[in-house]
């Protein structure tokens, strides 16, 4: 399962260093909404999400987006 947060506008999404990326696996993974939020909140990131899919790599693949505020 992907946890990572995503920018709202660009789809691209957060790394490590807190740069952006459009490539999944580079991006910073998080455990749960909690800690994506509160690291959105430390870098005062704006109209962000926190992204999760299910199974990226078939046609059943499950997507959700949620704001972060």
């Amino acid at each position: 399962m992907t946890k990572v947060v995503r920018a709202a506008n660009s789809h691209r999404f957060l790394t490590p260093a807190g740069e952006w990326t459009d490539d999944v696996e580079k991006a910073r993974h998080f455990s749960n909404i909690l800690e994506a939020n509160e690291a959105a909140k430390q870098l005062n990131l704006k109209n962000v999400e926190f992204y999760f899919s299910y199974d990226s790599r078939t046609p059943n693949t499950v997507e959700i987006s949620i704001p972060l505020k």
